[in-house]
């Protein structure tokens, strides 16, 4: 692999690393945000118009699986609106604890992805930084969710 895109899957791999279920500089890692949430507190609505602690989840397993495809692919591709947003159908604890373990198994998969992926194009790694732009950004989201009061 070229010396460039290695670097850079490095450095995405390990902000994604650190995001996931390390100490980011910016706050609470996505595990430790998800520690103490009940699938009552996942599956609640604390402000309207927005989405839940666990379709957010969804979300985030969603667009990791995506970008794993399109790592092995080598393209970009069309992702269905369904895909998008899963819906949330079971709010059991069962139901709950296989989505936390979904997400860790999205977590591995990727960073596979990444440690498997040869010198990437330009589209790919703009891929690979927006999967950790794009969970940054819901994390922020479940730790508001997280603090309102009506889940607490």
């Amino acid at each position: 692999m070229k010396g460039t895109a290695a670097s850079e899957i490095a450095r995405v791999s390990h902000l994604i690393r650190e995001l996931y279920d390390g100490d980011p500089w910016h706050g609470y890692s996505i595990k430790e945000l998800l520690k103490d949430i009940t699938p009552e507190q996942a599956a609640a609505r604390p402000i309207l118009k927005t989405h839940t602690i666990w379709e957010i989840l969804h979300h985030m397993i969603s667009w990791r699986e995506i970008i794993v495809e399109r790592l092995k692919r080598g393209e970009e591709f069309e992702v269905p609106q369904e895909k998008e947003w899963p819906p949330v159908s079971d709010v059991s604890t069962e139901a709950w604890n296989k989505t936390l373990k979904t997400l860790e198994q999205s977590q591995q998969k990727l960073l596979k992805a990444l440690g498997d992926k040869s010198v990437p194009s330009q589209i790919q790694l703009y891929g690979i930084y927006a999967v950790f732009q794009h969970d940054l950004y819901h994390a922020g989201q479940i730790a508001i969710l997280k603090k309102s009061e009506s889940i607490q």
